[in-house]
């Protein structure tokens, strides 16, 4: 099996331009999503073609910029389709894509099914039209914990955890 690789799409475009970025971004009057994800597909083929590329797994795809969360969510879907469907994925991989405030909404959690934790002492409900900060696309994987009341002997031995038998 070939090493597996992490993938860098960018989307040069924001809203505004940052004082503190230096990165590859354009502040234009109208973003021309469209003709862009139809370019990042094309080239996204190529490389899905060639040999070096072959029989590898994507173990995480970064979405940077500029500000990759002023696309729809439908066209970051369907840059994620084809990337699922060229090249096969590590069930653990990162997807990650960079927000800014004012440009992700409760929209991105229907299509793009966008796991949100929150680790507060309150609850926080996001609501359609709700402006949110960040956010982290990923699976959301089913547990199931089973309780046991003993464990088997390991080949450590039976001193318990951590135990080198001796």
């Amino acid at each position: 099996m070939r090493p597996p690789f992490s993938l860098y799409i960018h989307i040069p475009y924001c809203v505004s331009k940052c004082p503190y970025c230096d990165f590859n971004s354009h502040v234009v009057a109208e973003i021309p999503e469209d003709n862009y994800t139809d370019a990042l597909l094309r080239e996204l083929e190529h490389y899905g073609t060639m040999d070096e590329w072959q029989d590898r797994t994507v173990q995480s795809i970064f979405f940077g910029g500029g500000t990759p969360s002023t696309f729809k969510p439908a066209s970051i879907g369907k840059l994620l389709a084809w990337v699922a469907a060229t090249f096969p994925i590590n069930l653990d991989c990162e997807i990650t894509l960079e927000a800014n405030p004012g440009t992700v909404d409760s929209d991105y959690r229907g299509e793009l099914k966008v796991a949100l934790v929150n680790l507060g002492a309150e609850p926080f409900r996001v609501t359609r039209g709700m402006r949110i900060a960040q956010m982290v696309v990923a699976a959301v994987p089913t547990v199931e914990f089973l309780a046991v009341t003993e464990l088997p002997a390991t080949q450590r031995a039976d001193g318990g955890f951590g135990s080198t038998g001796s």
